[in-house]
């Protein structure tokens, strides 16, 4: 499977060249990902329940303009090109489909001309069955107030993560020292008040990878490309604090001086030595989703929001990682 990040910043000319390389006279499966889908002018239609009558103005609002325009680019070239089409990510799920003002905000009477299925769900299986000419078990769903159907797949369970890995396969272009994206694990063991992330709650040592996987990926990527950067996907990188003792160790034991990037939750690096556990496993930048510095919005959000608190936490912190790391907070 060969990823291309950003490729809602390509026009319909470049998309039609990106298709072209990757088919070379093979078969081509286009896999649309819709968690970081987005642009800065998109609306949020019908979030919450007393939202629903807000008015909607464009077919597939939602996404925003230039991101609505990538798909329909997409859905163009996929017919002329005849390539079967499979979207799914945090923003497809069952509820969208059944609500009127959701059906014409996400402009499913659109995508249904393209997309041959959608996936709800955690697991990758559904990919694997369909590129393996395994029939997917849908369940067809008319998208309120049109006459589109949607044929729409529950993934099975959550996929194994023992060695779930995120290795470039060969013939995958990967410049010397580029920066990859890899996982460490899946779900979250938080659950704040305004998430609605489906994998919300699970166990600490739920869905991780073991040590041997980690290790694996990393010195296979420095030696076949001198790769040593990472941009770690995971919902909170400290969840399980096993995640940074296998970095550290891996630094140690390899000498790979790995560097990354991800997010955090800052209540919960209580002690110097939590904190310094981030400098030993190479962190480089980290997101803390601070939300809000009042104490008495914390129980509606779930998570610590003593503004002096929240400042003693990140100046232990800095002491911690000095210059090494470039730090972020964000707001609600």
């Amino acid at each position: 499977m060969k990823q291309v990040h950003h490729c809602s910043m390509f026009n319909r000319d470049e998309l039609a060249h990106i298709l072209e390389t990757f088919s070379q006279g093979e078969k081509v499966l286009i896999c649309i990902s819709s968690s970081f889908l987005s642009s800065v002018n998109r609306l949020d239609y019908a979030l919450h329940a007393d939202e629903s009558k807000r008015p909607i103005h464009n077919v597939g609002g939602f996404w925003g303009p230039h991101s609505f325009e990538f798909l329909k680019n997409i859905g163009i070239l996929s017919k002329r090109y005849k390539f079967p089409v499979l979207m799914g990510g945090f923003d497809i799920q069952w509820y969208k489909f059944n609500n009127e003002v959701d059906v014409r905000a996400w402009g499913f009477e659109v995508l249904n001309l393209f997309v041959d299925y959608y996936l709800v769900g955690h697991s990758h299986t559904a990919i694997s069955k369909f590129c393996n000419d395994i029939p997917l078990k849908y369940i067809p769903m008319k998208c309120a107030g049109t006459n589109s159907v949607a044929k729409v797949v529950k993934s099975d369970a959550i996929t194994d993560w023992e060695d779930h890995a995120f290795t470039p396969t060969p013939g995958t272009y990967i410049a010397p020292g580029e920066a990859l994206i890899t996982q460490l694990a899946g779900g979250c063991v938080f659950s704040c008040s305004f998430c609605t992330y489906q994998g919300l709650g699970k166990k600490p040592h739920e869905y991780c990878r073991s040590y041997e996987s980690i290790k694996n990926e990393i010195v296979y990527n420095w030696e076949n490309s001198r790769s040593n950067v990472y941009m770690i996907v995971d919902n909170m990188i400290n969840d399980d604090w096993n995640k940074l003792k296998y970095l550290a160790r891996i630094r140690d034991e390899t000498g790979i001086d790995v560097r990354w990037g991800a997010y955090a939750r800052l209540d919960t690096i209580r002690t110097k030595e939590q904190a310094q556990l981030f400098r030993d496993a190479g962190v480089a930048g980290v997101i803390f989703g601070i939300e809000s510095l009042k104490k008495e919005v914390g129980p509606y959000l779930g998570k610590m929001t003593d503004g002096n608190k929240v400042k003693e936490l990140l100046a232990q912190f800095r002491d911690a990682v000095g210059d090494t790391c470039i730090t972020s907070g964000s707001f609600i």
